[in-house]
């Protein structure tokens, strides 16, 4: 079980609970951010996910997902300039929104 940070999640940030099931950070999780931990786990990036956020080809709208050899995660460009390696979908969610100012939701 790894505890994440809570200055690491927003509301609607996918995670594992500890009992591995996928569920979306709400208003009502934020009594759990109490001590500023919470006992969660990052739900790793995969292909599977970005077809489900809407990438097609690895790519929606502005951003591409690049897998580069054995990194763990995806390399993130945004209009072709590269930004950072995401390895979870809560990495990319918050990216999105950092730039777009919209969720990045489950299509």
């Amino acid at each position: 079980m790894i505890i994440m940070r809570a200055t690491e999640l927003r509301i609607g940030n996918l995670v594992k609970d500890i009992n591995g099931a996928i569920f979306k950070i709400r208003q009502e999780n934020l009594c759990d951010f109490a001590n500023g931990f919470i006992k969660v786990e990052p739900v790793p990036l995969t292909e599977e996910l970005l077809l489900t956020f809407g990438f097609k080809n690895n790519r929606l709208g502005l951003f591409d997902c690049v897998k580069v050899g054995d990194d763990i995660g995806y390399h993130i460009y945004f209009i072709g300039k590269h930004l950072k390696e995401v390895q979870y979908v809560h990495q990319l969610q918050n990216l999105y929104f950092a730039l777009i100012g919209d969720e990045l939701t489950i299509n």
